[in-house]
C-alpha cells in the first residue's frame, strides 16, 4: 500500500519540485465585501441575464477581483498540557508550557483563478519533549514550509450572492534536523473548498485530505493520514469590522508501521472553534485577532506531541493570535 502510494504522488506532484524552497492551512478565501453590481448594465441585453448561469470565469483583472498578492505575518502563544515521564516509563506530574510561535504566508492571485499559498512557522520557545530529553538551546527553531497550488473551478451568480468552488493540491516540506518543532517527513494535501455569499455575509465548507509520509527521525510518532472538516461563517460588520467563525473537526489515522520504535496505534478525533476578527487599518492593511478553544481532544496528548503537527491549530491546546496582512 505504501509503495502504491509514493508511486502514485511521484505523478500528481512533480510540479511542488520546483518550489522547494523554505517560505496553509487552506485555500485562498477572500471573505471582504464585493464589489457592487454595475448600474450601467442594460436589462435589454440577453447576454447580461445569460452570464448568471453556471460557467467557468473569463480571466480576470486586478481591479475586478481585488488584491492580487497577499502577505500575512501572525504570532501564536499556545497553553499546553502533558505528562512528562522519564525514559524507565514514570510519570510525573501534568505539565503546563506556554509555547510561541512566528508564522509568515504569501498568498498569490492571478487573472486566471489560479493561486498560491505558500507558508513557513517557526518557534522562539525551548523546546519540549515528553521523555523529559531538552534539545538543543536554540533561539528559532524552524517548522515546516506549506505549499498549496489551486484554482477557482466554478463560480455561480453575481458577485454579492455569488458560490464558488475551489480545489487545491499541495505539499509540506519537512524541517532540517536539528528542529525541535518541525516535522522530519514530507506530507502531501488534497483539499476542495465550497463559498457562498449572502451580501454581508459568507458561509464557506470544507474538506481537506492529508496523505503523511515517513518521519526520519527514531524518535519521532509515525500516524497515518489525516481528514479535516471545516466551516467558516464570516459577517462583514462594516467597511473597517468583519468577523470570522470557524469549526473544524480532524481524524488522525493509525499507522502501520509497527516496526518503528513510536507509532499511533489507534486513530484520534479532536475538534475546534476559532472566532477571529479582522480590523481593516488602511485600504491595504488588516489587523487581524482571536483565538482557538478546543471542544474536544485526543486521548493521549503527550503522546501525539512526538507528531509535530504543530501547523493544526487546536491539536496540543488553545492558543492566541494576533496578525497583520498587506495587500496589494
Amino acid at each position: 500500500m505504501n509503495i502504491l502510494k509514493k508511486q502514485t504522488l511521484s505523478y500528481i506532484f512533480p510540479a511542488f519540485a520546483l518550489f522547494l524552497f523554505p517560505i496553509s492551512s487552506q485555500a485562498l478565501v477572500d471573505y471582504t465585501n464585493p464589489p457592487s453590481s454595475s448600474p450601467n448594465v442594460s436589462a435589454n441585453n440577453p447576454s447580461s441575464s445569460s452570464s448568471q448561469v453556471v460557467q467557468r470565469r473569463a480571466p480576470l483583472n486586478s481591479s475586478s477581483r481585488g488584491q492580487m498578492f497577499r502577505l500575512s505575518t501572525q504570532f501564536d502563544s499556545l497553553s499546553i498540557k502533558y505528562d512528562q515521564v522519564d525514559e524507565s516509563g514514570s510519570e510525573f506530574n501534568s505539565v503546563k508550557e506556554k509555547v510561541d510561535f512566528l508564522k509568515v504566508r504569501g498568498q498569490f492571485m492571478t487573472a486566471y483563478d489560479v493561486f498560491l499559498d505558500v507558508s513557513y512557522w517557526m518557534s522562539p520557545s525551548e523546546a519540549i519533549d515528553p521523555m523529559d530529553h531538552r534539545g538543543e538551546d536554540s533561539s528559532l527553531y524552524h517548522g515546516n514550509a506549506k505549499f498549496l497550488l489551486g484554482f477557482n473551478w466554478l463560480e455561480f451568480g453575481p458577485a454579492q450572492t455569488s458560490a464558488n468552488i475551489d480545489l487545491f493540491a499541495g505539499m509540506s516540506i519537512k524541517a532540517s534536523d536539528s528542529s525541535a518543532y518541525g516535522a522530519s517527513r514530507n506530507d502531501y494535501h488534497l483539499g476542495v473548498l465550497t463559498s457562498k455569499r449572502f451580501y454581508s455575509f459568507a458561509l464557506g465548507l470544507g474538506y481537506e485530505y492529508r496523505m503523511t509520509g515517513n518521519p526520519n527521525k527514531i524518535e519521532e510518532l509515525a500516524i497515518g493520514d489525516i481528514q479535516k472538516f471545516y466551516a467558516t461563517f464570516a459577517w462583514h460588520v462594516s467597511s473597517e469590522i468583519q468577523m470570522i467563525l470557524e469549526g473544524a473537526t480532524y481524524r488522525i489515522g493509525n499507522s502501520d508501521q509497527s516496526d518503528r520504535d513510536f507509532f499511533l496505534e489507534e486513530s484520534q478525533s479532536f475538534a475546534s472553534v476559532t472566532p477571529s476578527m479582522n480590523l481593516r487599518l488602511s485600504d491595504s492593511t488588516r489587523l487581524r485577532l482571536g483565538a482557538t478553544f478546543q471542544t474536544n481532544k485526543v486521548d493521549d496528548s503527550s503522546e501525539m506531541l512526538r507528531a509535530r503537527l504543530w501547523d493544526i491549530d487546536g491539536l496540543y491546546g488553545n492558543r492566541l493570535f494576533a496578525g497583520l496582512q498587506f495587500g496589494i
